[in-house]
């Protein structure tokens, strides 16, 4: 919707056909210009198309999409969240675990699971009227506020397995943390907060003592935390990763330039990525030609340059041609904006937040597309431009 908002505040810019700039452009920047008018007009109507016909589909099949949704309810709720607590409140895969601490995390998180069910259970009537709703918005507003309004819904129906994974994680992530403090303290290492860095420090024997009472325990404890962390943590990875497709997806939409394709497939040769010598070799070696008739003979006498054919008699003639820009090399400069927000230490500190339990982005920030010029200009500047707009137009 941000997006959208600011490709819609363009419209006098559109009707000016000129650049916010104060100054007159020159050729180069009215190309780059008519190219962003024409990137945000092709972008609105492409994603109006699409929304109107995803739309159609959502209200001529809604009673197949909500008894498919209501089956994946059923299946999240009972053939997974149910069935896989009371699994790990047993001996899950030959693993002896902690039978009170197992059965309390089973326990609480079977109540959440029977909480949420019944909640869902007074909302089923409203899937139909939702689907209508979210039919008409997405005819009205584009198929990426569909896609955005799905990927929110998501989250709001697994919300139950977030706040569970929360729950478990933080028991999980303390539980390391006063492990590795404990195990400090053995060594007689003391982490220093305000240097950032471990230094050493003479813990007396009662210290030892409490740490050793305290560490058996809580190493006993871990593999119990740790399955429910690590069955948890898995679906809520999947369940992210569909609400992150849906953001690839609606970034993917606002990056493809739709017009440089719609022009690229009509006239490629106004997207040169540079020039070339094509030599060409005459048939035979040409006899002297005056300078008033050397400009009559055609190329077609030629053929292209052949290693076997070139020789110190022949004269050699050089075609100048424009090698026009590829598909990949249109899209390329567009697609490179969505890994703007992925790096490699993102990724690793991603890594490290799971295996740590610490907590963690349920979506990714990717890079999102370049927002149009008349963005930055003032509010009188824009007021300004309404004004000359409506005149214009008059």
């Amino acid at each position: 919707m941000h997006i959208r908002c600011h490709q819609l505040t363009g419209w006098p810019v559109m009707l000016l056909w000129r650049e916010c700039g104060h100054d007159e452009p020159n050729m180069e920047a009215a190309h780059r210009a008519a190219l962003v008018r024409h990137s945000a007009w092709s972008a609105i109507v492409f994603d109006l198309f699409f929304g109107l016909l995803v739309g159609v589909l959502l209200l001529a099949y809604r009673i197949s999409i909500s008894q498919w949704v209501l089956n994946m309810v059923q299946s999240l709720t009972d053939d997974i969240l149910r069935t896989g607590c009371i699994w790990l409140m047993g001996v899950p895969a030959g693993f002896k675990l902690n039978t009170e601490l197992a059965g309390f995390l089973g326990l609480l998180s079977l109540n959440v699971i029977q909480v949420w069910s019944t909640s869902m259970y007074f909302l089923m009537p409203a899937i139909g009227p939702f689907l209508c709703m979210l039919a008409i918005s997405g005819m009205l507003l584009g198929i990426t506020v569909l896609a955005a309004i799905v990927a929110d819904v998501l989250f709001l129906a697994t919300i139950h397995v977030y706040t569970l994974h929360q729950v478990v994680a933080f028991l999980y992530s303390n539980q390391l943390q006063a492990l590795a403090a404990l195990w400090r303290l053995f060594r007689g290492r003391k982490r220093n907060y305000l240097r950032g860095r471990i230094d050493t420090y003479d813990y007396s024997v009662e210290q030892h003592v409490v740490g050793s009472l305290m560490f058996t325990p809580l190493l006993l404890l871990l593999p119990t935390t740790s399955v429910f962390y690590i069955f948890f943590t898995i679906l809520h990875t999947l369940l992210s990763m569909l609400r992150f497709l849906l953001q690839i997806f609606i970034a993917c939409f606002h990056c493809c330039p739709f017009a440089q394709v719609s022009i690229w497939l009509v006239q490629p040769r106004r997207f040169p990525s540079g020039i070339w010598l094509k030599t060409l070799l005459p048939r035979r070696s040409p006899q002297p030609v005056p300078c008033s008739k050397a400009k009559s003979v055609s190329l077609q006498k030629y053929s292209y340059l052949d290693s076997n054919n070139l020789s110190s008699g022949n004269m050699l003639i050089s075609s100048l041609d424009i090698k026009t820009a590829s598909f990949g090399e249109i899209l390329l400069p567009y697609l490179r904006q969505l890994g703007g927000g992925l790096t490699w230490s993102s990724c690793a500190s991603f890594i490290y937040k799971i295996f740590s339990g610490d907590r963690w982005l349920s979506s990714v920030e990717l890079g999102t597309a370049a927002l149009p010029p008349w963005t930055s200009v003032s509010t009188r500047r824009f007021w300004w431009l309404c004004y000359e707009a409506v005149l214009t137009s008059i």
